[in-house]
């Protein structure tokens, strides 16, 4: 095992050219057999994982990084270490595209930080991740972080290396696979056969597909572009260093990221465990905050921030529903005489009459005295107009 062996690592990183350090193998790695590599540096061209970025000087990658939040980037600590002769974050900027010379989005930083109990010695492999923080939000999704799966899980690692060891073709976003090898605390290692790193592609992405959703769950630290690979676990350090980070700069405002502590509940995250139920979220049943008899699950509840879906609807809509006392709809009727009232008549003698059925508004008017074939043709006329018209219901639930 990689670890166990405890190799003499040789990290030759000069600017513009950093990645995963060389690896000076023990015997052990010198028997290793000579493979069919496909690695990322001669993976397929990645049109794709918009949340993966390149870190870039003056136009020019030289390490990658993955988005994590709107403003936050999480990378490897050796890519803004000037003390191994890497770039320090003030001059960096992170490319969103798939092609550094191709047109893409620049955006600058505001902060960045290492993890404190890195090693810049580079004797040990562990700690190697840092943060970044953007001047303005980004123009993808962040990608959601996940602990690593078991070993023998396949994963997805993309970044922006070069295309072979002390080769060329950096810049561009290359995406390929490998397996989880075995696990040490905060590090993994993976099979190189038929994928790998190279430089170029440290602080990039290693991707697990947990049921049709990429989660992160991986930086590329380490190789030697042949058989030698290391990736740092994000989950070990998102609640000592990531989060940390993610919390002391954002707000309350849209597009920060998800804020704790806040007046009223977040445009980020309005369904967030922050205190608040209102109509910020649409989906109650998402929000913990609200009471859970708000979601549709068979029972009316008052007093929810959106209509609760099991209450029923007591609006003017042409419908009467019988378990709403209010619903305008459920009027008993329309009562009373028409024309000149009960038993007046015009000037030909003729009166009016009306018949209601309980309230059903189902009154048919007709002319005493009325011919059969104008009755006829007056309850063809009414039934047409019921067909027009929502089917009624009397306030005791009878239909018309």
């Amino acid at each position: 095992m990689l670890l166990a062996m405890k190799p003499s690592l040789v990290c030759a990183i000069a600017l513009l050219s950093l990645a995963a350090c060389e690896v000076e193998s023990s015997g052990a790695l010198d028997e290793a057999v000579e493979l069919d590599h496909q690695p990322i540096v001669n993976g397929q061209f990645d049109t794709g994982h918009p949340g993966s970025v390149a870190l870039t000087v003056d136009g020019q990658a030289f390490c990658t990084g993955t988005l994590v939040t709107p403003t936050v980037v999480v990378t490897a600590a050796h890519c803004i270490s000037p003390d191994i002769g890497s770039p320090p974050w003030p001059f960096v900027e992170v490319f969103f595209g798939s092609d550094v010379s191709a047109g893409g989005v620049f955006i600058p930083l505001e902060d960045g930080l290492g993890h404190p109990n890195w090693d810049s010695s580079l004797q040990a492999p562990e700690n190697d991740i840092a943060v970044l923080r953007l001047q303005e939000a980004a123009p993808v999704a962040p990608v959601p972080m996940a602990d690593l799966p078991a070993n023998g899980t396949v994963l997805t690692l993309v970044g922006f290396g070069i295309t072979q060891a002390n080769g060329g073709g950096g810049g561009v976003k290359r995406v390929a696979q490998a397996t989880i090898a075995d696990r040490f605390g905060s590090v993994f290692t993976m099979d190189v056969a038929p994928s790998g790193t190279c430089n170029g592609d440290s602080g990039g992405t290693a991707l697990w597909n947990d049921g049709g959703v990429e989660k992160f769950v991986g930086i590329h630290t380490r190789s030697d572009c042949q058989t030698v690979m290391l990736d740092e676990v994000v989950q070990s350090h998102v609640a000592s260093f990531v989060q940390p980070f993610i919390d002391a700069g954002v707000s309350c405002n849209a597009g920060d990221g998800c804020a704790s502590g806040c007046a009223s509940p977040d445009p980020d995250c309005p369904c967030a465990a922050d205190g608040f139920c209102t109509s910020a979220c649409v989906d109650v049943a998402s929000d913990p905050d609200c009471d859970p008899l708000c979601a549709a699950e068979g029972t009316c509840a008052e007093d929810c921030p959106v209509p609760d879906a099991d209450c029923p609807v007591c609006i003017s809509d042409g419908d009467c529903n019988a378990a709403c006392e209010s619903d305008p709809d459920c009027s008993t009727g329309d009562g009373g005489a028409g024309g000149g009232g009960e038993g007046a008549g015009g000037e030909s003698g003729e009166s009016d009459s009306e018949e209601s059925d309980d309230g059903c508004d189902c009154a048919l008017d007709r002319k005493a005295g009325g011919s059969p074939l104008s009755l006829l043709l007056g309850f063809v006329a009414l039934a047409a107009q019921r067909r027009r018209r929502h089917r009624k219901l009397t306030p005791n639930g009878t239909a018309c």
